[in-house]
C-alpha cells in the first residue's frame, strides 16, 4: 500500500485518501498510479460496498502536480499519458459501488473531475471555504449524466453540505 493514497474500511465503506497535504493532494505520477491501484482495491474489495473519496490535510485535490506539468516518462506519449488518467476516471464512473467525494479546500482540474464522477460530493462547510457551486468542462457529459440520474432515482440532489467539525463521521455515514 502506497502512503501517498492511505485506504481502509470502515463500517463497509471503504475509504481512500489522497495523502499529499503538502501540495494540496495534487497528483503527481506515483500518486495517479497508487490512486488507481486503490480504485481497483475498492472495486475488488468483498467487504466494501460504497467507496468515499477525500484528501488529507485542506483540499480534497489541487489536480495536477504543477512541478510535473508537461514532463512525460521516456517513450510516453501524450496520448498515453491522457488516456491512463482517462482509464482511471472510466474506473470510477463505472464502478459498481457507488461513490462519495468529502470536498473540502481546493477542488481543482482533475480534483475537480474525479469529484464530480462521484454519485454524491459531500462539502465540508467553514468559514474559510463557504458553499460554492461546482462548474465542469464539457469533457464531463457521462458524470453529468450518472450525477442526474442519481438525483432523479433518490428524489435528491447529488451534494450536501456539512460542517466542518462533523465531515469525517457525517461522509462515512452518508456513504
Amino acid at each position: 500500500m502506497s502512503t501517498l493514497v492511505t485506504q481502509r474500511v470502515e463500517e463497509g465503506v471503504g475509504v481512500i485518501s489522497l495523502n499529499r497535504p503538502e501540495k494540496h493532494n495534487a497528483l503527481d505520477n506515483a500518486a495517479g498510479e497508487a490512486l488507481s491501484q486503490a480504485l481497483r482495491w475498492g472495486a475488488e474489495s468483498a467487504e466494501v460496498r460504497c467507496i468515499l473519496l477525500r484528501g488529507e490535510g485542506l483540499s480534497f485535490c489541487s489536480g495536477r502536480d504543477t512541478t510535473q506539468l508537461g514532463q512525460r516518462e521516456p517513450g510516453d506519449s501524450d496520448f498515453a499519458f491522457v488516456r491512463r488518467a482517462q482509464d482511471r476516471r472510466l474506473e470510477q464512473l463505472d464502478s459498481p459501488e457507488p461513490f462519495v467525494a468529502a470536498v473540502r479546500g481546493a477542488c481543482i482540474g482533475g480534483g475537480f473531475e474525479m469529484a464530480l464522477g462521484c454519485d454524491l460530493q459531500a462539502e465540508a462547510l467553514t468559514p474559510r471555504h463557504p458553499p460554492r457551486r461546482f462548474s465542469a468542462s464539457s469533457s464531463l457529459w457521462r458524470a453529468y449524466m450518472r450525477a442526474a440520474r442519481s438525483a432523479i432515482s433518490s428524489g435528491t440532489p447529488g451534494s450536501r453540505a456539512i460542517p466542518a467539525a462533523r465531515e469525517g463521521s457525517e461522509t462515512v455515514a452518508l456513504a
